[in-house]
């Protein structure tokens, strides 16, 4: 990566201090990258056509005054608008054979949930919802408005679709064993005591979307792991010349 060789060894150290230079390089790599990938004219049309509709440009005349305004060349806003498409190029070209593997490993944390919840922090309090709710003397949504003491109540008890990436274990694990419209006695998760009950599994799904993002998220790692690795040979091959 010739342009590090610009930098001095000070100025490496300061971009490191401040957590900015693996950005800098992962920003280098990519563009690097992505160089090399062209895409054709009619896609390019339509990048085109969205920029302007965004920005209410009707027409080439207004496009080319949008542009003097702003000091670009048509080029230039190209190059900036087709950054996203030429990533998901890259990446999916890069990681193809990987994708499937990576969303397999991947899954558990991609599947989405949607299930009622109420927390209450009396436990008897809790027993007698549930048991509401069992005996169907109650709807889950109407209890759930009237009782939960979490953000779960402004809509009704009801949350999702969500992964449970990043829910509590014991939530997570109640729900990936449950099947729809399975519903949970009270449990303790730390002061709360919740009732929880399953009312849609969506599982995820290879699809083009999830083609790309898988890619993309490969990609990321693969330029994370290159900028630390190059940190390390840069500020090792400066100490030993120091040295």
């Amino acid at each position: 990566m010739e342009v590090l060789k610009n930098f001095t060894a000070e100025s490496l150290v300061i971009l490191q201090k401040y957590n900015q230079l693996i950005p800098l390089i992962k920003s280098i790599k990519k563009t690097e990258d992505i160089d090399s990938i062209n895409i054709e004219e009619k896609e390019i049309n339509v990048l085109l056509q969205n920029f302007c509709n965004e920005r209410q440009i009707q027409s080439e005349e207004e496009l080319l005054k949008w542009l003097e305004d702003n000091k670009l060349s048509k080029k230039v806003l190209i190059e900036k608008i087709s950054i996203p498409l030429r990533t998901i190029t890259y990446a999916k070209r890069n990681f193809n054979n990987k994708i499937n593997s990576y969303f397999l490993k991947k899954k558990d944390v991609l599947d989405q949930f949607t299930y009622s919840l109420i927390r209450v922090k009396s436990k008897n309090k809790a027993n007698e919802i549930f048991f509401r709710i069992q005996d169907e003397e109650e709807s889950f949504s109407d209890l759930a408005f009237q009782y939960s003491e979490g953000f779960e109540k402004k809509m009704n008890g009801l949350v999702g679709p969500a992964t449970v990436a990043n829910a509590h274990p014991t939530i997570a694990a109640i729900l990936k064993s449950s099947s729809e419209g399975d519903l949970h006695p009270p449990v303790q998760i730390d002061q709360w005591f919740i009732i929880i009950r399953l009312e849609s599994f969506h599982p995820a799904i290879l699809d083009e979307i999830m083609e790309q993002k898988m890619a993309l998220e490969m990609y990321e790692q693969s330029l994370e792991g290159q900028a630390r690795d190059l940190i390390e040979k840069i500020f090792k091959d400066k100490s030993n010349s120091v040295n």
